[in-house]
This record gives C-alpha cells, structure tokens and sequence, in this order.
C-alpha cells in the first residue's frame, strides 16, 4: 500500500512475547519496556521489573536469541550513548553489546550537539559490521562469572565475534583459554575466586583463528596463546575472529 519497503516495528514493551509470534508479522519487536538512560536502575510497574538502564535490558534479552535472525530482530530499544548519564567505558559497552546481540541501532541522542568520543563510537565501523553481519546471529552468554560475562556470536565464513564484559565496579584483568573460553580474573595481583553461572562447554574451538582486537583495530596474534588484558568497570573488550587458513 505504501509503494515503497517499510520497516514494520512492534511495540507492545514485550507483555505478549512478541518473540514468539511476531516474526510473520514484522522486522523488529520490542522486547523491554522503554529503557532508562542509566547504567542498572531497574524500573518497575506492579511490582516486576519490565525495563530499566542498560543493564537492566541486557540482562532481558537471555534466552532470545533463537527468535532473532534476518528480517526479525528482538528489540532493547534505542542507544543512550551521548545522552550524559553514561561514563565512557558505559558506553563503549552498551553500543558494543547491543552491536554484539544484532539488535537495532537507534541513536537516541542529540545527532547535532555531540562530542568527538561519542561520534566515534556511533560510526565504529568494525563494530557495525558485528552488527550488521549477513547471518544474523544474536549474540548469547557461553560463560557467567556473576560479574564478568563471555558473549558468543557467530558470523559469516566461519568467523566469530567474542565480548568480555566486566560488570564489576573495579577493573580486572582477565586470562583467556582460547580453546575452553574460560576465564581467569585477577585483581591487584590476586585470582579471584568467581563460581561459573552458565559454562556452555559444548562451545570450544577445534581451529586456530587469528584475532583483531575490535576497539584497538588492530591484529592481536592468534588463539594458540592465551591473551591478557585490562578491562576497566563497566567496559568491554571485543574480539573478531578468523580461521588462519582462511
């Protein structure tokens, strides 16, 4: 009717698990209530929480990566990168991960007044490829440290993109066992002591893949050696990966 391609996004803030039912009916689904422009401030109606910060929606999306997939995305609603609440690390890591879980990017802040950080994180073009890329994938959790977390998403020719997300209030350096995906956490020289959550050890890699660090835009070596970094609070670090003999 309308001559043109529309876009067709539902909103009922996600009472009726339009997860469930809406893909032969639009693109995209609200999953949430309207998100908050803060960090975890839940926000919640007749005594349930239905939306919040940024965490408080991220943390919605478990499970509903199998509803998600070319032509109809789950929805956690618009971006608050730029919108003055968020600390930098707060920002990398919310545009990071709704890059990471394939949802919408709407900008929700002020496109005409916004400072140079903010600009470059909204047009990171290597994190808008993850986005963007042509399987589709929302991206799920393989590890649950409680406050660190290990993002999964595959893409096109066998790659992978990996985010860790440090929820503490502290910065940790985190060791990873490429091959397991596992963990190890230290803060001011000590292993921390961090029960796993989830651990899908079904997810572990056969091959070895060469990796770009995503924020640093650079190559980091490859999945033969175990790789260390720093990850502030409240941050993330993202990695793409690519099969050697590809």
């Amino acid at each position: 009717a309308a001559g043109r391609p529309v876009v067709f996004s539902l909103c009922d803030w996600g009472l009726s698990k339009p997860w469930e039912w809406a893909a032969n009916v639009g693109h995209l689904w609200r999953t949430t209530g309207d998100i908050r422009n803060n960090w975890n401030i839940p926000d919640a109606k007749d005594g349930k929480c239905w939306a919040g910060g940024v965490v408080i929606n991220l943390d919605m999306q478990q499970g509903l990566e199998k509803y998600a997939g070319p032509g109809h995305w789950n929805d956690p609603d618009m971006l608050q990168v730029g919108n003055g609440a968020l600390t930098d690390s707060e920002s990398r890591a919310h545009f990071a991960l709704w890059c990471m879980l394939s949802a919408p990017l709407f900008a929700g802040n002020d496109l005409t007044n916004m400072t140079e950080t903010t600009r470059e994180l909204l047009t990171n073009t290597e994190l808008i490829a993850i986005n963007q890329d042509a399987m589709g994938k929302q991206a799920f959790k393989i590890k649950d440290y409680g406050e660190l977390e290990v993002y999964y998403k595959p893409l096109l020719n066998d790659q992978l993109a990996i985010c860790i997300f440090n929820r503490f209030d502290h910065p940790v350096i985190v060791e990873m066992d490429w091959k397991t995906f596992q963990i190890k956490t230290i803060r001011d020289g000590k292993v921390m002591q961090l029960a796993l959550n989830i651990d899908r050890k079904e997810i572990y890699l056969d091959s070895v893949y060469s990796i770009r660090d995503v924020f640093a835009k650079k190559e980091t070596g490859t999945t033969a050696q175990i790789i260390e970094r720093e990850i502030p609070s409240h941050d993330v670090v993202v990695f793409r990966l690519k099969k050697k003999n590809q």
